[in-house]
Order: C-alpha cells, then sequence, then structure tokens
C-alpha cells in the first residue's frame, strides 16, 4: 500500500566491512526437539544486535572466543525472519507486492514473536520492521489482532512500543460495543483496562476508518534509537 508512511529513524544498513567472509558465525537454534543451523556474518549481528554485540565480545563470557558458533532456544520461524531481514532489509522475500488478495503470509502471532526477540536482543530497527508489518496487516484486511493480547501481555512491559501500537489498534478503531462482543478469552483484565476508558472519552468523528489508520505515522510505534540501540549509539559518537 502505498499509502503507508516511511520511517524517518537513522539509516540502518550495515557498513561494507560486516561482511567478512572470513568471520562466519554458526548458530544453532533449538525449539523443542527440533533445530536448524545459519551461518551468518558475525559483524553482520553485531552491528545490529546490542545483545548480541555485547554476548559475543570476547570478554563477555558467554561466548568461548575460541569458536565461531552460537545457540539461541528460539522459534526457527522467528528466527528465519529475523535472517533473512539482516540480508535483505525485508521480513518478507516475496517476490510478488503485498495486496488485500495477498496478505503478509507472517501472522500478527508471529510478527509479535518477532518484535519480543527484537526488543530482547536489542535490534531496534526488526522490531520497527515488526511493527510495520502489523499495520499493514491490518490496513489490508482491517481486523484487530485479537488473537494476540494475551501473548503481548505477558512478554512486554506496561511501557513497550508493542503494546502501544495494539491500544491504539483498538482505540482508534473500534467502538466499545465491538470490543466487549469479542471473544473475552482472547483478552485480559490489563489490556482492558488500557483501552475501555480511552475508547470511551473518545470524541465522535475521532474513531478511524480504514485510510485513516493506514495513513498514520508510524514512527510513533518505533525506535530510532539506531543499530544495537540506544547504547551502542551513544559510544559510535
Amino acid at each position: 500500500m502505498s499509502i503507508l508512511s516511511n520511517c524517518k529513524g537513522p539509516p540502518v544498513a550495515a557498513p561494507s566491512t560486516c561482511f567478512n567472509h572470513l568471520d562466519v558465525m554458526t548458530i544453532t537454534v533449538r525449539e523443542g526437539v527440533k533445530s536448524k543451523e545459519y551461518h551468518v556474518f558475525h559483524g553482520l549481528l553485531t552491528w545490529h544486535s546490542g545483545y548480541l554485540a555485547a554476548a559475543l565480545s570476547p570478554t563477555s563470557g558467554f561466548h568461548d572466543s575460541g569458536t565461531n558458533s552460537f545457540e539461541f532456544i528460539e522459534d526457527i520461524e522467528v528466527f528465519d525472519t529475523f535472517t533473512c531481514w539482516l540480508y535483505t532489509g525485508k521480513l518478507d522475500d516475496a517476490s510478488e507486492p503485498i495486496s488485500a488478495a495477498r496478505p503478509p503470509h507472517l501472522s500478527p502471532l508471529v510478527l509479535s514473536k518477532i518484535w519480543v526477540f527484537a526488543d530482547f536482543h536489542i535490534i531496534p530497527a526488526l522490531g520497527n520492521a515488526a511493527i510495520d508489518a502489523l499495520h499493514e496487516h491490518q490496513a489490508l484486511l482491517w481486523v484487530t489482532p485479537s488473537p494476540v493480547i494475551k501473548y503481548v501481555y505477558e512478554h512486554t512491559k506496561p511501557d513497550s512500543l508493542l503494546r502501544r501500537y495494539l491500544q491504539d489498534a483498538f482505540t482508534k478503531t473500534m467502538t466499545l460495543e465491538s470490543v466487549m462482543s469479542r471473544d473475552k478469552e482472547e483478552h485480559t483484565v490489563e489490556f482492558l483496562h488500557d483501552i475501555l476508558l480511552v475508547i470511551a472519552r473518545r470524541k465522535k468523528g475521532e474513531k478511524l476508518e480504514r485510510m485513516q489508520w493506514a495513513k498514520l505515522d508510524r514512527c510513533k510505534w518505533h525506535d530510532h534509537s539506531g543499530p544495537g540501540g540506544r547504547l551502542r549509539m551513544e559510544s559510535r559518537k
């Protein structure tokens, strides 16, 4: 959708020095009994992730500096998407453009998991991409992401940008009646506390229609602290 806003944050592209073919990490991701191995440039990982920049440091104690391997306990689909984003700048490298007829193949739940992964590993730009995909998904299908409420509230802090997005997704587009008519198993008490009074106090005409929602400035839900997060950006100055 061409009307979607573009991020106004700092550039996030990694410099050419991050693509050193002599410095490649072997990453093993384990999800229950399943596992998958990835080979990723060390510099690319540490450029984008403040967590990995610290964990892979020779002085960290978390990683044996004599090896080029690291292990994650993580959802494999989430890490697949992360590696796609590392090399392409996109969560989905499908050749066909996203449309109402071809919505994103990543579900709101997977996108929420990607944001949580990005938040924990201090990868702001990945989290921003996940938020944008959630927003685009809602704008295309005009369906609020109710199934992710419990997951988001169980895995994020009260002031998180993902919660802020989720709250806006409901308070700006739904009525009290439509919220309360939803499956109550999808809600949490904390979520309802966050949104119901906001909706009740909303003035007539402030409820957004689909195109108005699509045109919102998505930077309000972004972390613009740059590659590796705020501490990494400050150390580069």
